[in-house]
């Protein structure tokens, strides 16, 4: 209701608003842009509404990686539009990331196997095992496991793997290492697997030496231990040195520790393109990280510490905040199944050198620092006077 003065100037007259509309100015009606005191969405951005109906006020940042309903943003369940596998079954993501329709029946039979959106009868057939999670051990993401001392089995809190606690008895070549953990039972389940490039290397903790690992949490871990990654059209199979944390490809034939995985939670759906990132001009955003990358390289080789310097100084796309990644990060950017040098996707990671790029990462019990040698992918020890190149991360 709105008042306004009357002609004879002696007394004051009452004037509705029309519906869905408010009093506002000194007696101005205007039309409401949302329901007063409601909290609403403006594209991304939960917004309040003013009591009047008239203004709102944002209720915090935009949403990202989530979409805005009533205000409030709801964590997506899947990546909007794109085709995954959800329970095992081929499945679409609705257009607001929300929920999902099946393309067909869960995977069964001589297909047992849901990835990419299609039933396959080999696991990770096409997958080049990338992480689907933070890393634990890096900023932000500190190691955090739950121990069941009676099941024998250790959760990570972090990737939402299951792990034996105690590896297998003795060593094992990789086709009987597989066949363990395909049969194995253990801590009241079943479905036991030999764990993924990533998914091992997760467990190392490049602080520490003999074992790289919290050794109270993982007893026995000792020596090299087989992964279920394997170079397409070799016979070489990843393998994890969990005396320094070194990663590296060697023969199948070798006899190396085994240590099964499980997932005690959902874990992230491996989009159809076999990876989570996505190019953005001059960066490079990995979804199951979190972490952005410099795409390019950079511009000379130089030691650990100038590289250092040469993150912490850069600008990219009016980005700063850029440092030199750590060894686990920056093996993350390694594809498991290429067999093939520079050890990285070139469509997204263009002019990457096959050589060695620096971490920040220090050599535990030594003075040297750890890099990635892109010419095969491994981890390598090096003097932190030597040259290397520099790709950064934020």
């Amino acid at each position: 209701m709105r008042t306004v003065c009357a002609a004879s100037g002696a007394a004051e007259e009452e004037w509705p608003c029309d519906a869905g509309q408010s009093c506002v100015d000194e007696g101005q009606c205007a039309d409401r842009v949302c329901a007063p005191n409601a909290d609403f969405c403006e594209g991304d951005q939960p917004r309040r509404c003013a009591a009047d109906g008239v203004s709102s006020t944002p209720l915090g940042a935009a949403c990202a990686g989530s979409t805005c309903v009533a205000g409030v943003c709801e964590a997506w369940v899947c990546d909007p539009g794109a085709d995954y596998c959800e329970a095992n079954r081929p499945s679409r993501c609705a257009a607001d990331g929300l929920s999902s329709t099946p393309l067909g029946p869960v995977c069964s039979g001589a297909l047992p196997h849901c990835q990419f959106a299609a039933c396959e009868g080999v696991l990770f057939a096409d997958y080049d095992g990338y992480a689907r999670w933070p890393l634990p051990g890096t900023p932000g993401h500190a190691f955090s496991y739950t121990v069941n001392a009676a099941a024998r089995t250790v959760v990570d809190n972090v990737t939402g793997l299951e792990w034996q606690r105690e590896p297998a008895p003795g060593t094992q070549n990789w086709a009987a290492a597989e066949s363990y953990c395909d049969s194995l039972s253990w801590g009241g389940r079943s479905d036991w697997r030999l764990p993924t490039r990533m998914e091992l290397l997760s467990l190392v903790d490049y602080t520490r030496i003999n074992p790289a690992t919290d050794g109270g949490t993982f007893p026995g871990t000792t020596g090299d231990f087989w992964t279920a990654s394997g170079r397409t059209g070799t016979a070489n199979k990843w393998y994890v040195d969990f005396s320094t944390g070194r990663a590296a490809a060697q023969s199948a034939s070798q006899g190396y520790n085994v240590r099964c995985v499980a997932l005690a939670s959902p874990q992230r759906p491996i989009p159809t393109s076999g990876h989570f990132f996505e190019v953005t001009s001059n960066t490079v955003l990995d979804h199951a990280t979190g972490l952005e990358w410099q795409r390019g390289t950079s511009p000379n080789r130089q030691s650990q510490a100038a590289s250092i310097g040469y993150c912490a100084g850069l600008t990219l796309d009016g980005k700063t905040g850029w440092r030199l990644p750590t060894v686990a990060e920056l093996s993350s950017l390694v594809p498991s199944r290429k067999a093939a040098e520079p050890y990285i996707e070139l469509t997204i990671f263009p002019s990457t050198q096959s050589s060695y790029y620096w971490s920040a990462s220090p050599v535990s019990g030594s003075s040297g620092g750890w890099s990635v040698y892109f010419g095969n992918g491994g981890t390598v020890s090096h003097v932190v006077t030597s040259t290397g190149w520099a790709r950064c991360v934020r």
